[in-house]
């Protein structure tokens, strides 16, 4: 009987201890966290913030806050690492007497090591950007952790990642340590404090290089552009927008006849507005041609310009007629690819558009 009441204390002692350790180790919050909730693991504003740097084996990823006369904008910087088997050697010759009943093909040679790969791009930052630069206004954690006496490997001695933030009172450098079980959250480590973050919160700034550039190639909305210019081969034209906070009464007219419609214009500008971004080019190919200029005339505001280039595709292709289309200004502050399905079509009816001669059919007629 003795014994059974032993093993029962014994037993239920353990049970505390481990529901203890599973308290103070893992995150027991279930629902999604306001941005007041939870511990500030130091103190910034988003103006107090200058770049933020998170620094792993399989990503480098920099959000750095710049100004110019056009404003205030993040610019990215993502290097990512990839591990890239190359070919394997082609099979030794093989010279083998066939007098020689003990003669043995040689083994075949070892396959090569594979290499480690980085690809970095820089990019201007999208809405989504914004939302996770004030995340970091300040870094909240779920909880602080009380680790004197605790026997636990956070992971700081080799830890996932580092994260630099850098504010106007001055860096902090934090570890990022182990995952706690069920990979929700992770360890994070300020100086002498330990704290529990959420692992999407820096699984967002991880995976920028795909969710966080922007695709648009000018900041104005349909109904905000008040005047449009193309430019091309020596041509000039302007198309003002007529009734632009009414979609259903809206249109587009050449400045001499306002009150006309230019249907086959404003179906071709339509269309011009829905272009995006494909990509962000880090190397400009050589012989670069500009092919159209179009200027965004808003009712307030600064004047926004598109330059669209066709030239090489540089996508590591050894045949010179591939060509692409490409775009650059001032919003995008840098260079970017466009679809060449998109873009090839808008410059095919250029000509016709300019002259005013063009067969485009309506969108109601279509």
């Amino acid at each position: 009987m003795k014994q059974i009441i032993e093993v029962g204390v014994l037993g239920g002692a353990l049970a505390i201890s481990l529901a203890a350790t599973y308290l103070v180790h893992h995150d027991s919050s279930s629902g999604a966290s306001t941005p007041d909730e939870g511990v500030p693991v130091y103190l910034a504003s988003p103006s107090d913030l200058r770049q933020v740097s998170l620094k792993s084996e399989a990503a480098d990823v920099t959000i750095e806050r710049k100004r110019d006369d056009r404003g205030e904008y993040l610019w990215i910087t993502s290097t990512t690492r990839t591990e890239v088997s190359p070919p394997a050697p082609p099979p030794p010759e093989i010279d083998i007497d066939p007098d020689d009943p003990e003669a043995e093909p040689p083994p075949p040679p070892p396959p090569p090591e594979p290499e480690i790969v980085e690809t970095t791009v820089s990019f201007l930052g999208n809405e989504q950007a914004d939302k996770v630069w004030e995340s970091f206004a300040p870094f909240r954690a779920t909880r602080e952790l009380t680790v004197r006496g605790v026997d636990v490997d956070f992971g700081f001695d080799t830890p996932h990642a580092t994260l630099t933030i850098d504010r106007k009172a001055g860096p902090i450098t934090l570890l990022v340590g182990n995952a706690t079980y069920g990979e929700r959250s992770r360890y994070l480590q300020r100086d002498d404090r330990v704290f529990l973050v959420e692992r999407r919160a820096l699984s967002r700034l991880e995976s920028s290089a795909r969710t966080f550039a922007e695709r648009r190639l000018h900041p104005l909305s349909a109904g905000e552009v008040e005047r449009v210019t193309l430019r091309h081969d020596g041509q000039e034209r302007t198309w003002v927008q007529r009734n632009p906070d009414d979609r259903a009464r809206s249109f587009w007219a050449d400045p001499a006849d306002r009150d006309t419609a230019d249907q086959a214009a404003g179906n071709w500008l339509v269309s011009a507005s829905r272009l995006s971004a494909l990509d962000y080019v880090a190397e400009r190919p050589e012989g670069l041609q500009p092919v159209l200029e179009m200027e965004l005339k808003s009712r307030e505001g600064p004047v926004w310009t598109v330059t669209l280039l066709s030239g090489p595709t540089n996508d590591g292709s050894e045949d010179d007629s591939q060509r692409g289309y490409y775009a650059e200004g001032p919003f995008t502050r840098g260079l970017v690819s466009l679809p060449l399905s998109q873009a090839d079509g808008l410059v095919a009816d250029l000509p016709e558009i300019l002259a005013g001669t063009s067969e485009l059919e309506s969108e109601d007629e279509e």
